[in-house]
């Protein structure tokens, strides 16, 4: 898939060893082919496919694919910008991405955090 957003990262972030998906996540969490990703990758055995890895691909139909991939996705950016610092050059380096790249999931995290936050709010006065 030409389009993919993993088309050039390192492939052991979609085959890791040690089931450590966080930089997978995070690069499906922008891809704009996930759902035919997540398609292709219904036989496989192993591996990120659609930001689903194995034991989450096997048996899911009928959800909102991209609103769980951009959750996970979020989840695991937050992991990386406390283990490797916040800034986006700090984050471009970690994920092997461009800075503009890097910065453009720190602000969609830091919206869906406010996003959220705003949510809970209105949820207490309700």
């Amino acid at each position: 898939m030409a389009h993919a957003a993993c088309h050039h990262s390192p492939p052991e972030w979609w085959y890791p060893s040690h089931h450590a998906y966080a930089n997978a996540r995070i690069i499906c969490g922008t891809c704009l082919v996930v759902e035919e990703c997540a398609a292709a990758g219904m036989s496989e055995d192993s591996g990120m496919w659609g930001g689903l890895p194995p034991e989450e691909r096997h048996g899911r139909r009928g959800f909102d694919l991209r609103d769980y991939v951009l959750h996970h996705a979020m989840s695991s950016l937050e992991a990386v910008m406390r283990s490797h610092g916040r800034s986006a050059e700090e984050v471009a380096d970690v994920l092997g991405l461009s800075v503009t790249e890097a910065q453009r999931l720190i602000d969609a995290k830091h919206a869906a955090d406010a996003d959220r936050r705003k949510f809970s709010r209105s949820k207490g006065r309700a």
